[in-house]
């Protein structure tokens, strides 16, 4: 599943649909993981993943019906990504970040505990890349690099 979208990606972005697959790498590493978030009590901290950024190329995110994760849109503005029934959240990673030179951004994002009495469940699928010796970006179009210490040319899809 992370392939084809990697490969959807290269096609919007006017790339050759394998692109990033040397990136990726023919044996990436995939990680599964399940989180239970227990409720809290209203005078104890909701906080129960800080602000963060996935480090691979993609995370898939099955959550259940508890709210609690959030985006950062913009600096300090953060917005509910609702559970929605057989739907998961594609979280872009900082290696895809990185892979097309800051073009693609990684996701901010954090999950808030749910009140007490209740719990959330998520199931979490990241890929990232091969144990390869080094990542190297693929090969994006002129307008897209970055000057130093510059943004992209053009703004982030968002």
């Amino acid at each position: 599943m992370a392939l084809r979208l990697l490969r959807a990606f290269a096609r919007s972005l006017s790339l050759p649909e394998d692109a990033f697959d040397a990136l990726y790498g023919r044996y990436p590493n995939e990680h599964v993981k399940l989180i239970r978030y227990p409720g809290q009590s209203a005078e104890e901290s909701q906080q129960g993943v800080g602000a963060h950024k996935d480090s691979g190329f993609l995370t898939f995110l099955l959550q259940d019906e508890q709210r609690g994760l959030q985006v950062e849109v913009t600096s300090g503005n953060w917005v509910d990504a609702a559970p929605k029934p057989g739907a998961f959240v594609v979280n872009i990673g900082e290696l895809l970040e990185l892979a097309t030179n800051g073009y693609l951004r990684a996701t901010v994002h954090r999950v808030l505990s749910p009140p007490e009495g209740q719990e959330r469940i998520s199931i979490a699928f990241s890929s990232a890349r091969s144990s390869t010796p080094r990542c190297r970006s693929i090969s994006c179009p002129t307008r897209w690099r970055r000057k130093r210490w510059g943004r992209p040319a053009i703004p982030p899809i968002r």
